[in-house]
């Protein structure tokens, strides 16, 4: 064989080995979003049948629905509407399985426990932003100025908010999430998975303590095949979240999954087509690595979204603003 042929040789079974990990990669993932899937769908036939006065295991419990578990019929108190008064209503609601309420609790108190967080590395981003755009370090301290005002004044507008808050729920945001995306409900199942309710207030100890905490051992197993499942579901705003985990390390999911360049620009790829925009930059990606992106892109736009751009686009982050009626959580 000559030299030519060998290294031809060679490299196509580098490719082959290539695509075949992507492929086993993608059956992973799928087996593990099957296997959260039935949880999730066990725990929505369970709340179901307590609903219902029945017992688990008859024929209601077999058609546990993906998504949207029962709720109570009344309404939740509308959003921007403070909960100090509605507290101790809306917590027996999502102690006794409703999902909605679940959500709802799990909502406040992770928007309540960003007051008093530690602010330092968003200022210092600001900071850091502003040297990057080529603005003097005179320029760049007032930017930094600038963003520690704005979290002031966030903080205090959370705290009036939060009024009537009971001060020892706000560690138990993650629980009440997990309660209502195992019930089933599609949003309570995103902002789970994000996990941006952990450490979020208090000192750099108090913020680290989570680690030790049962709770995030259940969110270390469940996150990314909750985001999968819900991606596999047609969920558009999962593909956003895992697009942000493999680029970036902002929020827990982001440092739970490990920057992968190839990953990110799928999903990125992805969204690019459901929002119906031009694809991004592919980078510095060779074009292997363009065309396992591509070709994983291409799957998950067929077999999730059908193929079709989503109507309305999709969000770019999971909002959670009192003052913004378009953020209303958990419905």
């Amino acid at each position: 064989m000559t030299p030519r042929g060998r290294f031809n040789l060679v490299m196509g079974l580098l490719v082959a080995g290539a695509l075949g990990f992507a492929g086993w990669r993608w059956r992973q993932q799928a087996q593990n979003a099957d296997a959260m899937s039935a949880q999730i769908a066990a725990h929505a036939a369970q709340a179901g049948a307590h609903a219902e006065g029945k017992t688990p295991g008859d024929a209601n419990e077999a058609r546990g629905l993906p998504f949207g578990a029962p709720s109570m019929p009344s309404p939740l108190p509308p959003w921007g509407q403070p909960l100090g008064a509605n507290l101790a209503l809306v917590r027996q609601r999502a102690d006794a399985g409703d999902a909605r309420a679940a959500c709802r609790l799990g909502v406040e108190l992770a928007l309540c426990g960003q007051s008093g967080a530690n602010h330092a590395p968003q200022i210092e981003a600001a900071r850091r932003l502003a040297l990057q755009q080529g603005q003097s370090p005179a320029q760049a301290d007032a930017a930094a100025d600038a963003a520690r005002g704005q979290l002031v004044q966030r903080d205090q507008d959370l705290a009036r908010y939060c009024e009537g808050m009971d001060r020892s729920l706000p560690g138990q945001a993650g629980a009440y999430l997990r309660k209502a995306a195992l019930a089933g409900n599609r949003d309570a199942l995103l902002r789970y998975a994000q996990g941006a309710f952990f450490g979020q207030a208090g000192s750099d100890q108090d913020q680290y303590r989570y680690l030790h905490d049962p709770a995030f051992g259940h969110w270390y197993r469940e996150a990314v095949p909750m985001l999968q499942r819900a991606l596999r579901a047609g969920d558009p705003m999962a593909a956003q979240l895992l697009a942000d985990a493999y680029a970036d390390d902002r929020v827990p999911l982001d440092a739970l999954l490990p920057d992968d360049p190839v990953q990110a620009y799928s999903y990125r790829l992805l969204l690019s087509w459901l929002r119906g925009e031009p694809a991004p930059d592919a980078g510095a990606l060779d074009p292997r690595q363009r065309a396992d992106a591509e070709q994983q892109a291409q799957r998950l736009y067929r077999e999730s979204f059908g193929s079709r751009p989503v109507p309305g686009g999709v969000p770019r982050a999971l909002t959670l603003r009192p003052d913004d009626p378009a953020a209303a959580p958990c419905q």
